[in-house]
């Protein structure tokens, strides 16, 4: 696993093998939610003011690119409010 970020760069990154079958995308703090939390984790991830751990950062990537950013933090907040099903990873 290769992580790698750096403040205020924008995003994330992280080269890792999974699949979308043993992940719940968007519940990035596993409170069994998916809220505007997690987008705001996600958010203070890509500008360093904390740091996810692998599950977490897996979680993140809902677009599934290896990266996350503010991208990732809508597409938490638009399933959050019933504007998609599924995230562009899942499909």
């Amino acid at each position: 696993v290769t992580a790698n970020s750096a403040i205020g760069s924008g995003e994330q990154k992280v080269e890792i093998g999974h699949t979308a079958t043993d992940i719940s995308y968007g519940d990035v703090n596993s409170d069994g939610k998916i809220n505007a939390v997690d987008a705001l984790e996600v958010l203070k991830a890509t500008v360093g003011k904390v740091k996810l751990t692998e599950e977490q950062f897996i979680k993140a990537d809902t677009d599934g690119n290896g990266k996350i950013n503010a991208v990732d933090a809508l597409y938490i907040l638009k399933k959050t409010v019933n504007k998609i099903d599924k995230f562009p990873v899942e499909k």
